[in-house]
């Protein structure tokens, strides 16, 4: 059977797919860096699920259904709402080490759906409240905001970060945008800060397409597709490679292109030096 609860990919503020999406009025939320995961009811039992997939007690995503189904909370939520869906961050460590001790292993809602329709912010809020379900609170309510101001806003979303660390960006929600395809769909902006890494360089740079790894792809990155492996261990090491490839291509190629223009890559030498920063990163 398919799996119809995969939540959408959130484009980065200046892609094609989200054009146009600062014009009209624009919600702005901090991103959180956990794992994706979705709740749903039957009118009988929760349903829990990832980005790809249905999770189960015994095949789980970090624990998330466990936390979900002990959790009397939700299961009041749905006897009253069995029509919503929640959509949220389950936020176990990756990419960010320094959200404050008692933010880790809690699910936090940042959309909600009823059928196919986005509930807006301020009509899901109070519903949520009223059961104390935690969720992703709004910044700032915009109307027609410039690329800078929401870059600005980047930079000081801080929730749930310990003080004097930084957040993973901002995700810009407008509810009345549908893209040229007809889509309706989010954009992002990342932290420079948070993309930008101290940690050692993957080693002497001596081709194009591994200075487009060393400037694109972090050690943090890395981390984050491997903590969506569930019990990974060295036989899923080839997985690991290609979801960081994946990834890799799709998040950055369009700043790739930006960055350097009339440029040649070799995409099979590319996927060489993503495999060989994977296993530097686990010290093969």
């Amino acid at each position: 059977m398919s799996y119809n609860k995969s939540y959408q990919h959130v484009e980065r503020v200046g892609k094609d797919e989200v054009e146009g999406i600062l014009h009209g009025t624009c919600y702005v939320m901090p991103k959180l860096d956990g794992t994706n995961g979705v709740v749903w009811y039957d009118g009988d039992t929760i349903h829990c699920g990832s980005r790809n997939r249905e999770v189960s007690v015994n095949s789980d995503n970090q624990g998330f259904m466990n936390y979900i189904i002990k959790d009397q909370r939700f299961w009041d939520f749905f006897k009253r709402h069995p029509d919503l869906t929640l959509y949220g961050e389950w936020l176990k460590p990756h990419a960010i080490k320094h959200y404050e001790n008692d933010a880790w292993d809690k699910f936090y809602v940042f959309d909600v759906m009823r059928g196919d329709t986005y509930l807006r912010f301020e009509d899901y809020k109070n519903i949520l409240d009223n059961f104390q379900i935690d969720y992703v609170p709004v910044m700032a309510v915009l109307n027609s905001p410039s690329e800078e101001k929401i870059c600005e806003l980047a930079e000081k979303a801080t929730y749930l970060c310990k003080p004097d660390t930084i957040g993973e960006g901002v995700v810009v929600h407008n509810y009345d945008f549908y893209n040229k395809y007809g889509r309706q769909t989010w954009a992002k902006v990342v932290n420079q800060k948070f993309k930008e890494t101290k940690k050692e360089a993957y080693g002497i740079v001596d081709c194009v397409e591994e200075i487009i790894v060393k400037e694109f792809l972090t050690p943090e990155e890395i981390e984050k597709e491997k903590c969506k492996i569930e019990d990974f261990n060295d036989k899923k090491i080839g997985e690991l490679m290609g979801r960081v490839y994946h990834e890799f291509i799709r998040d950055n190629m369009n700043d790739i292109i930006k960055k350097h223009k009339n440029l040649t890559i070799r995409f099979k030498v590319l996927n060489g030096c993503v495999c060989k920063a994977v296993r530097e990163h686990l010290k093969l």
